[in-house]
Protein backbone atom coordinates (compact mmCIF):
# COMPACT_ATOMS: atom_id res chain seq x y z
CA UNK A 1 0.00 0.00 0.00
CA UNK A 2 3.17 1.90 0.54
CA UNK A 3 3.99 1.26 -3.13
CA UNK A 4 0.28 2.19 -4.07
CA UNK A 5 0.67 5.38 -2.49
CA UNK A 6 4.07 6.36 -4.15
CA UNK A 7 2.77 5.10 -7.80
CA UNK A 8 0.78 8.14 -8.69
CA UNK A 9 4.03 10.78 -7.29
CA UNK A 10 6.11 8.39 -9.59
CA UNK A 11 4.44 8.83 -12.71
CA UNK A 12 3.86 12.50 -11.88
CA UNK A 13 7.92 12.47 -11.47
CA UNK A 14 8.85 10.42 -14.43
CA UNK A 15 6.84 12.47 -16.79
CA UNK A 16 8.22 15.58 -15.44
CA UNK A 17 11.70 14.61 -15.86
CA UNK A 18 10.95 13.61 -19.36
CA UNK A 19 9.33 16.57 -20.38
CA UNK A 20 12.39 18.65 -18.79
CA UNK A 21 14.59 16.55 -20.40
CA UNK A 22 13.11 17.17 -24.00
CA UNK A 23 13.42 20.88 -23.38
CA UNK A 24 16.82 20.90 -22.15
CA UNK A 25 18.27 18.30 -25.18
CA UNK A 26 18.55 20.77 -27.83
CA UNK A 27 20.34 23.07 -24.85
CA UNK A 28 22.78 20.51 -24.30
CA UNK A 29 23.40 19.26 -27.95
CA UNK A 30 24.07 22.93 -28.60
CA UNK A 31 26.59 23.20 -26.06
CA UNK A 32 28.11 19.69 -26.70
CA UNK A 33 28.87 21.20 -29.98
CA UNK A 34 30.17 24.54 -29.33
CA UNK A 35 32.73 22.75 -26.51
CA UNK A 36 34.06 21.07 -29.73
CA UNK A 37 34.31 23.33 -31.98
CA UNK A 38 36.25 25.58 -29.41
CA UNK A 39 38.60 22.68 -28.75
CA UNK A 40 39.09 21.86 -32.54
CA UNK A 41 39.72 25.74 -32.83
CA UNK A 42 42.08 25.71 -29.91
CA UNK A 43 44.24 22.48 -31.40
CA UNK A 44 44.22 24.04 -34.67
CA UNK A 45 45.46 27.24 -33.46
CA UNK A 46 48.06 25.85 -30.82
CA UNK A 47 49.46 23.59 -33.84
CA UNK A 48 50.38 25.76 -35.79
CA UNK A 49 48.77 23.53 -38.78
CA UNK A 50 46.52 26.78 -39.55
CA UNK A 51 49.44 28.66 -41.25
CA UNK A 52 50.27 25.32 -42.97
CA UNK A 53 46.81 25.04 -44.27
CA UNK A 54 47.44 28.69 -45.43
CA UNK A 55 50.22 28.41 -46.86
CA UNK A 56 49.49 25.47 -48.43
CA UNK A 57 46.12 27.15 -50.29
CA UNK A 58 48.49 30.02 -51.32
CA UNK A 59 50.51 27.60 -53.33
CA UNK A 60 47.99 25.91 -55.05
CA UNK A 61 46.74 29.22 -56.00
CA UNK A 62 50.18 30.06 -57.24
CA UNK A 63 50.42 27.29 -59.05
CA UNK A 64 47.05 27.38 -61.37
CA UNK A 65 48.75 30.05 -63.85
CA UNK A 66 51.75 28.19 -64.47
CA UNK A 67 49.07 25.14 -64.76
CA UNK A 68 47.26 26.69 -67.15
CA UNK A 69 50.48 28.47 -69.20
CA UNK A 70 51.74 24.45 -69.01
CA UNK A 71 48.86 23.08 -70.57
CA UNK A 72 48.47 25.78 -73.53
CA UNK A 73 52.34 24.85 -74.33
CA UNK A 74 51.44 21.69 -74.38
CA UNK A 75 48.95 21.95 -77.12
CA UNK A 76 50.78 24.26 -78.90
CA UNK A 77 53.82 21.62 -79.10
CA UNK A 78 51.22 18.78 -80.05
CA UNK A 79 49.47 20.79 -82.75
CA UNK A 80 53.03 21.92 -83.90
CA UNK A 81 54.06 18.32 -83.70
CA UNK A 82 50.95 17.21 -85.99
CA UNK A 83 51.58 19.66 -88.28
CA UNK A 84 55.42 18.60 -89.05
CA UNK A 85 54.15 15.39 -88.82
CA UNK A 86 51.77 15.76 -91.70
CA UNK A 87 54.17 17.40 -93.68
CA UNK A 88 57.38 15.38 -93.23
CA UNK A 89 54.88 11.65 -93.70
CA UNK A 90 53.72 12.88 -97.07
CA UNK A 91 56.89 13.84 -99.66
CA UNK A 92 59.51 11.77 -98.07
CA UNK A 93 60.90 14.90 -96.84
CA UNK A 94 61.91 14.08 -93.73
CA UNK A 95 64.23 11.25 -94.67
CA UNK A 96 65.96 13.40 -97.23
CA UNK A 97 66.82 15.72 -94.44
CA UNK A 98 68.08 12.68 -92.46
CA UNK A 99 70.33 12.05 -95.29
CA UNK A 100 71.58 15.65 -95.54
CA UNK A 101 72.37 15.65 -91.94
CA UNK A 102 74.06 12.16 -92.41
CA UNK A 103 76.64 13.48 -94.97
CA UNK A 104 76.89 16.81 -93.57
CA UNK A 105 77.89 14.74 -90.48
CA UNK A 106 80.24 12.66 -92.36
CA UNK A 107 82.20 15.40 -94.11
CA UNK A 108 82.96 17.14 -90.45
CA UNK A 109 84.22 14.19 -89.28
CA UNK A 110 86.32 13.41 -92.67
CA UNK A 111 87.59 16.94 -92.09
CA UNK A 112 88.21 16.40 -88.54
CA UNK A 113 90.29 13.46 -89.61
CA UNK A 114 92.33 15.45 -92.41
CA UNK A 115 93.33 18.69 -89.91
CA UNK A 116 94.05 16.13 -87.56
CA UNK A 117 96.30 14.14 -89.87
CA UNK A 118 98.50 17.29 -90.43
CA UNK A 119 98.49 19.39 -87.37
CA UNK A 120 99.27 16.21 -86.23
CA UNK A 121 102.07 15.12 -88.49
CA UNK A 122 101.45 11.54 -88.89
CA UNK A 123 102.38 9.51 -91.73
CA UNK A 124 99.60 6.99 -92.00
CA UNK A 125 98.27 7.20 -95.50
CA UNK A 126 94.58 8.74 -95.55
CA UNK A 127 92.34 6.70 -97.64
CA UNK A 128 91.20 7.86 -101.41
CA UNK A 129 87.80 9.40 -100.17
CA UNK A 130 89.75 11.56 -97.27
CA UNK A 131 92.55 12.91 -99.94
CA UNK A 132 90.01 14.50 -101.70
CA UNK A 133 88.40 16.38 -98.65
CA UNK A 134 92.42 17.53 -97.70
CA UNK A 135 93.11 18.42 -101.17
CA UNK A 136 88.91 20.89 -101.37
CA UNK A 137 90.25 21.77 -97.83
CA UNK A 138 93.79 23.13 -98.64
CA UNK A 139 92.46 24.67 -102.24
CA UNK A 140 89.33 26.19 -101.17
CA UNK A 141 85.82 24.79 -101.70
CA UNK A 142 84.80 25.36 -105.71
CA UNK A 143 81.39 26.85 -106.76
CA UNK A 144 80.17 23.69 -107.88
CA UNK A 145 79.32 22.87 -104.08
CA UNK A 146 77.51 25.91 -103.59
CA UNK A 147 74.40 25.47 -104.50
CA UNK A 148 73.58 21.48 -104.32
CA UNK A 149 72.47 19.74 -101.55
CA UNK A 150 75.35 17.47 -100.97
CA UNK A 151 78.83 18.56 -101.37
CA UNK A 152 80.63 15.80 -100.67
CA UNK A 153 82.91 14.55 -102.99
CA UNK A 154 83.26 11.34 -105.11
CA UNK A 155 83.12 8.65 -101.79
CA UNK A 156 84.37 5.24 -102.17
CA UNK A 157 82.05 2.07 -100.30
CA UNK A 158 85.13 1.29 -98.47
CA UNK A 159 85.43 4.92 -96.60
Amino acid sequence: SFLASFLPFSSIMSSTVQLESKQKLPQKVTDVVCDISSMINNAVATSNSNDLMSSSFKAIVGSESLIENSSKLLESIGSMLTEMDSKFSRGGQLEHGVMMLSDAQEALQRLERVVYHDATGNKMQLNEADEEWRRRARDGWNERCSGTASCSPKTTKNS
